[in-house]
């Protein structure tokens, strides 16, 4: 599935497992899967997230930047 996302000023679009989280595609490894470490929380379109808890195909179009001070 072909997914665009904003990755802090790079738009890129990527070929993807519609299964693969946000924070696998970011990282391009595992991380948790339940949240609870919070070392995968971003910013989607300005919202702080969890990335480990959403799937990447549910942010296409969108921006994900890393916090500040990340």
């Amino acid at each position: 599935m072909l997914v665009t996302v904003t990755i802090d000023a790079d738009r890129r679009e990527f070929d993807i497992d519609p299964r693969l989280t946000l924070a696998d595609l970011v990282r391009g490894g595992p991380a948790c899967p339940d949240g609870t470490c919070g070392a995968c929380t971003v910013l989607l379109d300005g919202d702080e997230i969890r990335s480990c808890l959403i799937l990447a195909v549910q942010c296409h179009g969108a921006h994900v930047r890393a916090l500040p001070g990340e």
